[in-house]
């Protein structure tokens, strides 16, 4: 998948295929995101009962320090 056949928001499965993680890591990261304030963990947008992940958000993701995104929300 390329970055410019990204829709503007993400699937569970598509975050699977771009960040090669498992369907229980992505949504594990999903909720540490909403009870860490933001501060770790995969950003995400609630619709109903299900997530959707701004491609933006993995794309800043990717080009930011990697220690900045802990899983535990010590990064910096």
């Amino acid at each position: 998948m390329r970055l410019e056949d990204l829709p503007p928001f993400l699937r569970v499965p598509e975050v699977q295929e771009v960040t090669q993680l498992s369907r229980s890591q992505v949504y594990a990261q999903c909720r540490l995101w909403h009870s860490s304030g933001g501060k770790a963990g995969i950003p995400n947008v609630p619709f109903g009962h299900c997530l959707r992940i701004p491609a933006v958000a993995l794309v800043r993701m990717a080009l930011a320090r990697p220690d900045s995104f802990r899983s535990d929300g010590a990064g910096g």
